[in-house]
């Protein structure tokens, strides 16, 4: 990869110190009609200095990842033998490097492409009326000439502006590391985990949904930051003393909950048990409707009793708390061994369910109403719309690794409310922000408060998908994931989680539309 990158900077190098061969002055910005071949200079000049920052970044985030071993499965232990992708394989092999460099090649090409072309559509509209004049061509090579030139700085600083992703991936790269490290099994993230999760929710997830709001950088990562640093570390703690399993570790005094779930065996009884706990409270509901005449409800009642006094290994007595069941501990535990795992499974289902939202923010954000018109003629405005839905993909997924590493320890019985939680902790800030900033513009206001209900939305989806996961093996027996969501809620009815979630969506469309009245 080096000899690639060399080349490609020699390549550029070439038209910056052999400015003559391409007809081009020392400062490389035209003040005459260039020939063509000073116009593929000044291009391949773009497209060099593009290729090196695309790879830079690249290589920086490969490398936040490969040291936090982001690519393997986490248990919360080292592995001994760490095994080889593939044997004889040779780790960087060229193919892989040469389909690397094409892809970058191809990316720098189109934002130099999107460039000439945003330059083409303002010239036109700027110059329409002297298009019959004989001098019209000679300026059109001279103006483009010199935004070529001028392009060469700025589409660096358009890479620039994404390199925030680089903290993120790096500060999960660390938390992988620190969680793989961990002395012992615990519920949750504790001490620096914890920090790193509150720093990951307020780069990955605050700032780039509510930076605009806050105001410039020194107020962003000055005070917009740690605010919410604070915000999601002080939820995690006054809510972790009544999150299910925490209370469940208090009964037991001995705190064995992690212990005993982390077998495999132990934590498949659980979810048997689990299973059996809700199809008799589904016998035992419609025995209270009348629809199934059961002539021993004392016995449903026993057996779900008996489900109750739920022991771990070396606890004496009954250790679920009366309102808690086997079902809330399931749920709670989530579908995977290691908090770590539940936040990485989670980070995935909020990528997938956050691509409709946020290509609808990429397209208001950058082709509502007029702003395609400004968005066709700047420098790096198409690009900048995959960008910023690119962006909103890292923020949705930085949410569920948010979501998913703190599962365990957010109060609630079900994954909506756990969703819930985190609303309240990106909801404080900006609060606090809407009564000390003074003059803030209700369109302003309107679109972080969006972006809030759209993350909400994610997240909500993502905890309900995550409830569904925790009994994925009843899959053979519910052929729908609908069927066993419906299965899984209910004891408290699936229809208060899709209320739950219409109301969110009719709040996102209420606030859409007071945007759209106060932009008119």
């Amino acid at each position: 990869m080096v000899v690639v990158a060399s080349a490609v900077a020699l390549s550029g190098l070439l038209v910056i110190l052999g400015h003559d061969l391409f007809g081009l002055p020392p400062n490389l910005a035209p003040t005459s009609p260039p020939s063509v071949m000073g116009i593929a200079g000044l291009a391949l000049l773009d497209l060099s200095m593009l290729w090196l920052w695309l790879a830079a970044v690249v290589a920086w985030a490969w490398r936040f990842a490969r040291e936090g071993e982001l690519g393997r499965s986490s248990n919360g232990t080292k592995p001994e033998h760490p095994q080889p992708s593939s044997e004889g394989e040779p780790e960087h092999p060229l193919r892989r490097i040469a389909a690397i460099g094409f892809a970058f090649a191809v990316v720098a090409a189109l934002v130099v492409a999107c460039r000439v072309l945003a330059f083409e559509s303002l010239w036109k509209r700027a110059n329409w009326m002297r298009e019959a004049t004989a001098f019209f061509d000679a300026d059109h090579r001279i103006v483009l000439g010199q935004a070529l030139a001028d392009f060469a700085s700025r589409g660096p600083q358009w890479v620039y502006a994404y390199t925030w992703a680089l903290a993120g991936i790096a500060l999960v790269a660390l938390l992988h590391i620190s969680c793989r490290n961990e002395p012992e099994k615990r519920l949750g993230p504790r001490g620096a985990d914890l920090l790193l999760v509150a720093a990951i929710f307020a780069i990955a997830v605050a700032v780039r949904g509510n930076a605009p709001f806050a105001g410039n950088a020194a107020a962003v990562y000055g005070l917009w930051v740690p605010l919410n640093m604070v915000a999601l570390y002080g939820m995690v703690q006054a809510g972790r003393r009544w999150s299910v399993l925490s209370r469940v570790d208090r009964k037991t005094a001995t705190h064995c909950v992690v212990t005993e779930l982390s077998n495999s065996a132990k934590c498949e009884k659980l979810l048997e048990d689990a299973r059996r706990c809700r199809y008799l409270l589904h016998r035992l509901h419609l025995v209270d409707r009348g629809h199934v005449k059961e002539k021993k409800r004392q016995r449903l009642e026993k057996q779900l009793d008996s489900l109750h006094r739920w022991r771990p290994t070396g606890c004496r007595d009954d250790c679920l708390p009366d309102p808690v069941s086997v079902v809330d501990v399931a749920l709670s535990w989530g579908p995977r061994t290691h908090w770590w795992e539940n936040g990485v499974k989670a980070a995935g289902w909020a990528f997938i369910f956050g691509i409709l939202p946020g290509l609808v923010t990429a397209w208001y954000d950058k082709a509502y109403g007029d702003k395609w018109m400004f968005t066709f003629s700047s420098p790096t405005g198409i690009p900048d719309m995959v960008g910023t839905f690119l962006s909103c993909e890292i923020s949705f997924a930085g949410a569920g690794l948010v979501l998913g590493a703190l599962w365990r320890v957010l109060p609630g019985e079900r994954g909506p409310v756990r969703a819930f939680n985190l609303f309240i902790a990106w909801l404080v800030p900006i609060g606090v922000l809407a009564v000390v900033k003074r003059g803030i513009d209700r369109t302003e206001l309107g679109l972080a408060v969006l972006n809030v209900v759209l993350m909400l939305m994610v997240l909500t989806l993502t905890s309900m998908w995550m409830d569904t996961d925790t009994f994925r093996r009843e899959r053979h027996y519910k052929t729908k994931r609908l069927n066993l969501l419906t299965s899984v809620y209910q004891v408290h009815g699936l229809s208060g989680q899709i209320a739950f979630l219409v109301a969110q969506l009719a709040t996102a469309v209420t606030i859409w539309s007071q945007i759209v009245t106060a932009s008119k």
